[in-house]
């Protein structure tokens, strides 16, 4: 993931982001257009020393939904759009591996795994 350029050291910048002191620099962002990378650094964060949550995003500008690490395990689903249909597909799809707890909340169009 280095030699990607999707890991960075870290930096003043980052670190204040995730206390919460500040918003996240635009020029700390890393894309890719792999679908593998994703998997890969989602694995790294869910693995080493627990999971870093929230800072790697799968974006499928083609389904319009967001896949990220959770803040405490898991993962997350967001809609990009008002329709969340994809997300709860994706999540069904988790349920099958008795390894997930799916939660969905129609209510408040919110899904996590």
């Amino acid at each position: 993931m280095k030699d990607k350029k999707l890991l960075s050291p870290m930096t003043d910048e980052f670190e204040s982001y995730l206390y919460g002191n500040s918003c996240l620099p635009a020029f700390s962002l890393s894309l890719s257009n792999n679908s593998n990378d994703f998997r890969c650094l989602s694995r790294l964060m869910m693995c080493h020393a627990g999971v870093v949550g929230q800072v790697c995003f799968y974006i499928n500008l083609n389904l319009n939904v967001a896949i990220y690490p959770h803040d405490d395990v898991g993962f997350g689903c967001i809609a990009l759009n008002e329709e969340y249909k994809e997300c709860e597909k994706f999540l069904h799809y988790c349920a099958k591996n008795e390894l997930f707890n799916v939660f969905i909340d129609g209510d408040n169009g919110l899904v996590k795994l």
